[in-house]
């Protein structure tokens, strides 16, 4: 995405990038409180808004498989933020982390926290290696058919 922004944007691609990028992490912190208020078993629920952060996820990787036009990407992607379920999908990490506490028996919090905590980290951890790996191919479309697995994995599992 980078050298897409950097034809697109210009000279002003640093600004633009981390503006964004700031702005959307702003307008995910109120999305955090309202899907944790969501997510609770008596409204929505927890699987319910773990899939549909998991389909806004899905549809924030598409986009770029989709298009080259850097301002539709960042366009949607600040607007997925507005919901929680942006480039980062935090909606999802509060879910799954008020899920676990639904749960785990107050013993086990802490090995369970550090498991899903652990697979996230490891997870952003290695993203890049493998699309490293993946760069001559279309990483993009190859990112977005890996999320469409997101939301069949949470029905059948959760």
């Amino acid at each position: 995405l980078l050298d897409m922004y950097k034809v697109q944007f210009g000279k002003d691609v640093f600004w633009i990038i981390n503006f964004s990028l700031i702005f959307q992490s702003l307008l995910g912190v109120p999305a955090l409180a309202w899907l944790g208020y969501l997510s609770q078993p008596h409204r929505l629920g927890r699987k319910r808004v773990i899939l549909l952060t998991c389909v806004g996820s899905t549809i924030s990787t598409g986009v770029p498989a989709i298009t080259s036009n850097a301002y539709i990407i960042i366009s949607v992607q600040t607007m997925l933020a507005l919901v929680g379920a942006g480039t980062l999908n935090l909606g999802m990490v509060t879910a799954v982390s008020a899920w676990t506490t639904d749960w785990c028996h107050p013993n086990e919090k802490t090995m369970l926290f550090s498991l899903t905590q652990g697979a996230l980290f490891g997870g952003m951890a290695l993203a890049p290696v493998g699309a490293t790996m993946l760069q001559d191919s279309n990483v993009f479309a190859i990112s977005f058919v890996m999320k469409l697995l997101g939301p069949l994995y949470v029905l059948f599992r959760f």
